[in-house]
């Protein structure tokens, strides 16, 4: 007997209850929460980094911000519920992210092809100002 086709909504991508941007398992987990629009393939989040995300006095980490840029394009890739890994990651820092300051990110998927996909990934300062952006390539698991 076939095994029926999953619909998206039934797929699940790999767990990540341990990620350590993520993960609500993961006590040291960034206090980030990703919000997914499947139907565009993007999501969005809010972030207010701590002290424990800086690098220099008062300016979050460049890791830390790359690693938000690469989970929300991660995230739009897997919102067609299809678990996705980075393949390549390109960052451009724009202006420094500031520690206590409200971050908004947003990822979504520029175009995919068979088992690879491109996105793209944003972080921005509350009022506008553009802190980096990211594009990269992703590449389907199994």
């Amino acid at each position: 007997m076939p095994t029926p086709v999953k619909r998206p909504s039934q797929l699940r991508a790999p767990s990540d209850e341990s990620c350590f941007v993520c993960g609500p398992a993961n006590p040291r987990s960034l206090p980030v929460s990703f919000r997914v629009e499947p139907k565009a393939s993007a999501v969005e989040a809010s972030f207010e980094p701590g002290r424990e995300t800086q690098g220099y006095d008062g300016v979050v980490h460049g890791g830390i911000i790359a690693a938000l840029l690469d989970e929300a394009m991660v995230k739009a890739a897997n919102a067609s519920g299809r678990a996705f890994a980075t393949a390549s990651l390109s960052v451009r820092f724009r202006s420094p992210g500031r520690v206590g300051e409200s971050l908004v990110i947003r990822g979504r998927v520029v175009e995919r092809r068979g088992r690879l996909a491109r996105a793209a990934a944003t972080i921005h300062a509350v009022g506008g100002r553009l802190v980096a952006q990211a594009e990269g390539s992703l590449v389907r698991h199994g």
